[in-house]
């Protein structure tokens, strides 16, 4: 059954579909509060920081511009953009140091055991043998 969160976030998303405007002139509504909320939902409802901070990332880099003469798009979204993509950069590094700490220890305790993995086979190299 689904939780109360969880529809609740269902429902942010239909709020977004709702009063968002593909061709509306730039605007903080627009522009930074329906993605914020779709963020937010979005978190409450996969609960993946990898998958917020990816997506925040390119969705951010796609709004920047450099040279609107909205603070939003010239200044926020490429904050965003760089903020989201060094999140999602911590993470990965993190994730994959952590798997590497856990590839060692498994070793270190397949030795202490004597449950050394199986030794690749051999290859024959000669074919005079037919």
């Amino acid at each position: 059954a689904p939780t109360p969160t969880r529809l609740l976030s269902l429902a942010a998303v239909a709020v977004i579909f709702v009063l968002y405007e593909p061709g509306a002139p730039v605007g903080l509504v627009n522009s930074f509060l329906l993605p914020a909320l779709g963020a937010l939902a979005a978190w409450f409802l996969t609960r993946s920081a990898l998958v917020i901070t990816l997506s925040t990332a390119l969705l951010a880099g796609a709004r920047a511009d450099l040279d609107s003469a909205h603070w939003y798009e010239s200044l926020l979204a490429p904050a965003f953009t760089v903020g989201a993509t060094s999140a999602t950069l911590v993470l990965l590094f993190l994730r994959f140091r952590e798997a590497m700490i856990a590839r060692r220890a498994q070793r270190i305790a397949e030795r202490s055991t004597g449950d050394a993995p199986a030794a690749p086979l051999a290859r024959n190299d000669d074919t005079s043998q037919s």
